[in-house]
């Protein structure tokens, strides 16, 4: 990426310095062909750059709905660092809220799959229900934390498995 960086900057030096062009033996249809490649280039860089913001923005998420704590920290200093570019790809360090927000990120999370547990594990509240009846409510509360989005496919399958 950084050679890209670089062929870039040059590449814009020669097109802002007037003359610059001339200068390096360039001229007439060669500047205008080069100064739209140059753009071209330059666009692409910045959509590329954009992309892999997304991409670990993505795998952050990812890494936040399972169970690894290892990978969901690693993904989330990848994510935050990647936040942190500018538009040339510069950047990108981790300052201590960075790490205070993935260390609240996988709290959350963790908490979230406590909270996931205990709602599964709940006792109907009407006593005279048999266990059948009960593995019943708890699949219908296992199946509602899945459609809102409390748990993904794979914790459902599993608590389900657990269940049956």
């Amino acid at each position: 990426m950084s050679n890209i960086k670089s062929v870039l900057m040059s590449a814009c030096g020669l097109l802002l310095v007037p003359g610059a062009a001339h200068a390096a033996g360039g001229g007439g249809i060669f500047e205008t062909i080069g100064g739209l490649i140059i753009i071209v280039l330059g666009v692409g860089y910045v959509i590329m750059i954009q992309l892999h913001k997304i991409n670990t923005r993505k795998e952050y998420e990812d890494a936040l709905a399972g169970d690894d704590v290892q990978a969901a920290n690693s993904a989330g200093q990848r994510f935050y660092s990647t936040a942190r570019m500018d538009w040339l790809g510069r950047g990108g360090g981790l300052y201590e809220v960075d790490h205070a927000a993935i260390r609240n990120d996988i709290s959350s999370m963790q908490a979230s799959r406590h909270r996931t547990v205990e709602i599964v594990n709940e006792e109907p509240t009407d006593s005279n229900s048999s266990s059948g009846e009960d593995t019943i409510a708890k699949l219908e509360r296992l199946h509602k934390l899945k459609e809102i989005g409390a748990i993904s496919a794979a914790e459902y399958d599993a608590q389900k498995a657990r269940l049956l």
